[in-house]
């Protein structure tokens, strides 16, 4: 299954669209997982969070974002719905290794 709650048949760049028309994911699928530097969107067009996977099955979802943990590799990025940086945090197999906090001011905890 897709994000979008399909089933995958095919590989190659996917895009998603919100209802209002703004983008809310670019992304890559290959073998029919997901490969590769994949980008959400907030509502208002701000960046959400950027990241690779590889080999995700978009199984694990968070809770608070919706992106699937599986597969989530290496350094990811996300931020508020201002634009200012959330957290960054470090992935390896789907795991969290590291990650460090911001608030929406972009003061560090």
């Amino acid at each position: 299954m897709d994000l979008l709650g399909r089933k995958r048949e095919c590989d190659g760049l996917v895009t998603g669209w919100l209802k209002n028309g703004q983008k809310m994911l670019d992304g890559n699928y290959q073998k029919r997982l997901m490969n590769g530097e994949w980008t959400y969107y907030h509502e208002n067009g701000q960046f959400h969070a950027q990241g690779r996977f590889i080999d995700g099955d978009g199984g694990n979802p968070s809770e608070i974002s919706g992106i699937p943990f599986n597969g989530r590799s290496g350094t990811w990025k996300f931020w508020y719905e201002n634009g200012q940086k959330g957290s960054e945090a470090t992935f390896k197999d789907g795991s969290l290794i590291s990650s460090k906090c911001w608030d929406s001011d972009g003061n560090e905890w």
